[in-house]
């Protein structure tokens, strides 16, 4: 029961990805491109036989397709559903694995940056949603385990401080992207190349006219929320995700997991 019960929340976790990767996909290149990748995802053997079977690394990668479709369609108020929503997505990863908040801490600036009428209505939802969250959380550790812990606080103070991530074994900072390039050529995976493409047709405004969101039109006279998404946050996540990691000595495909 108990075994069954954690692939039942699993299949939830999933269901609930795939349906925000295909909003989020629908919203930036178009309703073809996203059955078109929600159908790779349903069939693909990398999914089904690894991805599927380690349970952080896919909650990972299904709560960042959850942040980033809240994340097209903010809005600079006080208690907006999509931020609200959007942080207890972020707060959830962070405390599942507490690297997992790196990569949305430059898209919440570029957010103020071009906007600052974001910043307390950020702050309200850190505030109402991100704390509570994070006490329950430690509350809960700290009532099974029998005793107060702070996994965040664990996580940095044994792989960082004390190093001894690096018994795990010991990568050259190329790891990440030797194995990109390998799944590239093996057309396993798409990898890097697709964040590449995403984000130039982002940032040219060339996303595809099959999604009727206008994007083939001049920039000239843009909204706010057009100069959001048109901003190429997709590979800015994956890039500081990318460094960071690559700068730990201690390397898993965990990385190349949820942002492939």
């Amino acid at each position: 029961m108990i075994v069954n019960s954690v692939y039942l929340m699993h299949c939830i976790i999933w269901v609930i990805g795939d349906y925000h990767c295909f909003l989020f996909v629908r919203q930036i290149l178009g309703k073809r491109e996203a059955i078109a990748t929600l159908a790779y995802s349903i069939t693909s053997e990398h999914v089904n036989d690894y991805v599927l079977r380690t349970s952080a690394n896919s909650v990972e990668g299904n709560l960042m397709f959850v942040v980033f479709y809240y994340y097209l369609n903010l809005k600079p108020k006080i208690f907006d559903k999509n931020i609200m929503k959007l942080t207890f997505a972020i707060t959830l990863s962070f405390t599942i694995r507490s690297s997992s908040i790196a990569g949305y801490i430059p898209l919440a600036a570029i957010v103020i940056f071009q906007d600052f009428n974001y910043f307390v209505p950020i702050l309200v939802a850190g505030l109402t949603v991100a704390i509570p969250t994070i006490l329950i959380n430690l509350w809960s550790d700290a009532y099974f385990y029998g005793y107060w812990t702070v996994p965040q606080y664990n996580f940095i103070y044994v792989n960082v401080v004390l190093g001894l991530s690096k018994y795990f074994g010991e990568m050259p900072w190329f790891y990440y992207i030797n194995h990109l390039y390998n799944e590239f050529c093996e057309i396993e995976t798409y990898g890097l190349p697709v964040f590449f493409l995403m984000s130039v047709r982002q940032l040219n405004g060339t996303l595809s006219p099959s999604s009727g969101n206008g994007w083939m039109k001049k920039i000239k006279g843009e909204t706010a929320k057009d100069k959001l998404i048109r901003t190429p946050f997709v590979l800015i996540f994956f890039f500081t995700n990318f460094v960071i990691l690559s700068a730990v000595t201690h390397k898993e495909l965990r990385f190349i997991t949820v942002l492939v």
